[in-house]
């Protein structure tokens, strides 16, 4: 793993130099993917990471950003949801911004406004065509692609899956 994030870092530069959102997308999650094998405190550099990435651009791309923001958020819930339901709630709520010290509560409200913000450019996300966002869209059925034929349908699904999944009001 950890010569292949060198690869990837590579691979990361040289899509930032060609202007190539959907690379630079596609190589983000497999530093994210391969930091996650190396390190022990991956959970906090990756959230680290992709905050900055999100910082650093807008549109189109911060949108998928938020999009896979949410869903790293709300792994890690359920990764640790054992422990967070038993500890206790800190008085005022605010417990910095160690990911580990947050609670159940916290982290709920945090994926919210992360899928919230995916989906907050409506217009820009409508007009974008999925189709050129194949390289990083886990293909499924052939029938699906009418379904979701903008990204904002596709992060629509995704913000959806989280918040019909009840998750959110525990």
């Amino acid at each position: 793993p950890k010569s292949a994030l060198e690869e990837v870092d590579k691979i990361y530069d040289q899509a930032v130099k060609e202007k190539s959102d959907v690379q630079q997308i596609k190589a983000l999650i497999y530093q994210l993917k391969y930091n996650s094998q190396i390190s022990d405190s991956s959970v906090t550099q990756n959230l680290e990471k992709i905050e900055q990435r999100i910082a650093a651009t807008s549109g189109v791309q911060r949108a998928i950003l938020q999009s896979i923001r949410g869903e790293m958020l709300l792994n890690y819930l359920r990764s640790n949801r054992y422990r967070l339901y038993n500890q206790t709630a800190i008085a005022g709520g605010n417990q910095g911004e160690d990911i580990t010290t947050w609670s159940a509560d916290q982290l709920n409200k945090a994926i919210t406004a992360a899928y919230q913000a995916s989906l907050s450019e409506k217009d820009l996300l409508g007009k974008t065509n999925i189709a050129q966002f194949d390289p990083i869209v886990i293909q499924g059925t052939k029938n699906t692609r009418p379904l979701r034929p903008s990204l904002y349908d596709l992060l629509a699904h995704r913000a959806l899956d989280y918040f019909k999944s009840g998750e959110a009001n525990i």
